[in-house]
Parts: C-alpha cells; sequence; structure tokens
C-alpha cells in the first residue's frame, strides 16, 4: 500500500513496506525492507498512508518575533497606510496622514498578521491570479522586521585576516616577541538582519463569506484563510491614530508663547520658576501649570484630514496660538485655537506643520485661549507677616494704630492708647 523511508543524519536509510490489513482485525502487516520475515503490527496505518501531501504542510504563514517589527505597510480600499517604529516602541503614520499611532492597535495589525493560518491549501501553481482575486487584491500587507544577530566568531576572524595588511617577517616576530601570553576575549559582535512578509489577500473564497484567498509575495500557491483572521488586517484609522493632540509633557517645558488678538507674551522658566514680563511679573505659577497640563492632555474627538478653506473652522485667523518649547525637543509645538463646532460643545484645533484639523473639547480649547493678563499673580503684596512691625488702618474718621513689642510676641495699640488689642 505504502513505503515509509527514513533517512538518518548519516544517510543511512531504513524502509517500511506497509501492507493489507489483516482480516478482522485492525492489525497491519508491514516488511523491514532487508528483512525475510513478514511482521504484525497492532495498528491501523490506512489513515497515515492515506493523508494528503498538505496535511504535512505548515499552516502557519510568517515565523517572526512581533518586537522585531519595525515597519507596517498595508494597501486597502486605494489608499496605502504606512506606519513605522521609531525610538523604544513608539509608532507613527506616515501615511494617509502624519500622525502619531497608538502602539498598542499597530501590534495588534502585528499579532494578527503573526497568526494568520492557512484553512486550505488551493492551488500550487496557478495559471493565473485573476481567479482568486489576487492580481488586484482585496488588501496587502507588507512587515519589515529587524533584529540584531551575534556575527559568528569565524566571521569576524576571517574579516579581520582580509583586512589585514601583509606585514613584513620582522615586524611580525617583534609583535609575537611583545604580545601577552593570554590574548584578550574579543567583544562580539553583531549585525542586523532584516526581513520582509508580504501578504496579499483576494477575494471571497466560499458563499457563506467565511474564508478568503491569499498568497505570499515569495510563494507560487494559493490558499485560503479565514475572514475571521483577515479582517483584524484591515487598518482603522480613526482607531489607530494616537488622540493625544500633542506629545509635549508639561513639567518638560521651557517656554510658553500666547498669541491673542494683537497681543502676544513669552514665558519663561528660570530653574523651576516661571516668569513673564511687564504685567505677567510676577506670575501665577499655578495657573500656567493648568495651561501646560492641559496643553498635554487635549485628545481630540473628531479628525477632519481634508479640511478645505480653514475660514470654515476659524483657524485662517485663530483667537489663539500657544507655542510650546520643552527640554530636549529640536522644534517646539505650535497648537493654533478656531473656533467652535455648529453645536457649540466642541472647538476646531490644528497643529502648525499639519494639514488636520482636530476637534476637542471647547472648555478644554478656553483654557488654553486664555488672556495673558489671567496669568498674572494674584498675590497683591508679598510681605511676610511675621516682619510686619507696625499697623495703621483708617476707616472713615476712625484712625487706628498697633506696634509690635521687640521680641515679635505681643502688640500694642498706640491708638487709641493703651485700647487691648486682640
Amino acid at each position: 500500500v505504502a513505503t515509509l523511508t527514513v533517512r538518518d543524519k548519516e544517510g543511512k536509510e531504513y524502509a517500511v513496506e506497509i501492507g493489507k490489513q489483516a482480516t478482522l482485525s485492525s492489525d497491519t502487516y508491514i516488511h523491514v525492507v532487508g528483512e525475510d520475515e513478514i511482521k504484525v503490527v497492532g495498528r491501523d496505518l490506512s489513515r497515515d498512508v492515506e493523508r494528503d501531501a498538505n496535511d504535512y504542510r505548515a499552516k502557519r504563514l510568517m515565523v517572526f518575533t512581533a518586537s522585531d517589527a519595525r515597519k507596517v505597510t498595508i494597501e486597502y480600499q486605494g489608499k496605502t497606510y504606512d506606519f513605522s517604529r521609531g525610538s523604544g516602541d513608539e509608532w507613527v503614520i506616515n501615511s494617509p496622514v502624519k500622525a502619531y499611532a497608538q502602539a498598542t492597535k499597530v501590534r495588534g495589525l502585528v499579532n494578527g498578521l503573526n497568526g494568520v493560518r492557512v484553512k486550505e491549501f488551493i492551488d500550487d501553481a496557478p495559471k493565473s491570479l485573476t481567479a482568486y482575486g489576487l492580481d488586484s487584491p482585496f488588501l496587502t500587507i507588507t512587515l519589515t522586521t529587524e533584529k540584531k544577530e551575534k556575527v559568528p566568531e569565524s566571521e569576524t576572524t576571517a574579516a579581520e585576516e582580509t583586512e589585514e595588511p601583509n606585514k613584513p617577517a620582522a615586524v611580525e616576530e617583534a609583535e609575537e616577541a611583545n604580545a601577552p601570553t593570554s590574548a584578550p576575549a574579543k567583544k562580539p559582535q553583531f549585525k542586523t538582519v532584516t526581513n520582509t512578509y508580504t501578504l496579499a489577500v483576494g477575494e471571497l473564497a466560499d458563499l457563506e463569506k467565511t474564508t478568503r484567498y491569499i498568497k505570499l509575495a515569495d510563494q507560487p500557491w494559493v490558499a485560503s484563510a479565514t475572514t475571521a483572521q483577515l479582517d483584524r488586517l484591515v487598518p482603522k484609522l480613526s482607531e489607530i491614530r494616537d488622540p493625544r493632540v500633542t506629545r509635549v509633557r508639561a513639567n518638560t517645558a521651557t517656554r510658553l508663547e500666547i498669541v491673542t488678538g494683537d497681543s502676544s507674551t513669552i514665558l519663561e522658566k528660570k530653574g523651576t520658576k516661571w516668569r513673564g514680563t511687564g504685567d505677567l511679573e510676577p506670575l501665577e505659577t499655578e495657573a500656567v501649570k493648568r495651561v501646560l497640563e492641559t496643553f498635554e492632555d487635549l485628545s481630540a474627538i473628531d479628525y477632519i484630514d481634508e479640511p478645505g478653506d480653514l475660514a470654515q473652522y476659524g483657524l485662517d485667523n485663530p483667537r489663539a496660538i500657544l507655542t510650546v518649547t520643552t527640554a530636549g525637543a529640536v522644534e517646539p509645538v505650535s497648537l493654533r485655537i478656531g473656533g467652535n463646532t455648529p453645536s457649540g460643545r466642541n472647538t476646531y484645533v490644528q497643529l502648525a506643520g499639519q494639514s488636520t484639523v482636530m476637534v476637542v473639547s471647547a472648555d478644554k480649547a478656553d483654557e488654553l485661549a486664555v488672556k495673558p493678563i489671567s496669568l498674572r499673580s494674584r498675590a497683591i503684596t508679598a510681605v511676610n507677616p511675621d516682619e510686619i512691625k507696625q499697623i495703621e488702618l483708617d476707616r472713615g474718621d476712625r484712625h487706628y494704630e498697633l506696634e509690635r513689642s521687640a521680641d515679635g510676641k505681643n502688640w500694642r495699640m498706640l491708638e487709641p492708647a493703651d485700647a487691648p488689642p486682640d
């Protein structure tokens, strides 16, 4: 019925010929090639020998470590969605808009791709991909990974020998004579290995719409996978983009510029204190902190990626512009605050250098569009009560005067003279 051959690492072969099933039992006749007798094994081998080759094929499409992902590109419904990973676990959206991404959502796409498994192998050598909708795919996703691999010592040694110029015999003898008895251990060398994986998703493969045709870019065959797995690869931009309007950390801000109408003011942080100029010296420190914390926490409710005329959003002549400079940042972040939405509950804002108009809470926008004078210190005097030596109070035609004792513990009335003070 079948012949099973196994080859070991030395190349030696072992073969077993599988015969019929023994009468009225689940036993099977077998013959070990090279032996004379026929044996009986207590097992029905018919299922094993009747398996299709596809039963032995790996159903997992790709093998990679999700944390090595560096770039994800998805072609879907005529748009290109491009995500790239920066330092640490930060992901950004490069297309179709420029924005920050939520790392957890991008990881969901990567894990979704890693989890796609073949349901059925359809065609190993298709003459055309048109019948499967793979000539113009429903969706194409490409993942690029990078990982550090240790360079084998044999490779580094060979490279060093190649780069080492031929030395005169006298020089080599001198070096050997002065060489230490034990050479220091070499530092391990690493190289960056880049891999690219591309999956094309075609038409629906069944009437129940539970599967779609799929194909790997580097493989000729066509297979199918469940739509439940493939739907995880469809990008939903509104969910992937980070709703935070800015990435500014309030405690790292060093400069704040506020422009409202025709007036502008600049506040700077000196050491641990904020300083203003003119009428804004001194400042109400807590008020400045509240503005910066609102700037940090501001979240978008909605996005308008192709806004057109900015006048309809009140951003052609914004009611306020806040520019925040932070320690370690190359450029400051500037936010323009426009008009309210028709409902009046929300406000249009826009970051300098970006075309997208965002919608934020009107209450939060009002906390940012402050008049600079509102940041002025509320303190009328800055006198330390313990340092006060004398008090005079005039109320109508009455005059009161008090004096503090030399030790600072008691007060006495000078006018009315010797009246008991409280």
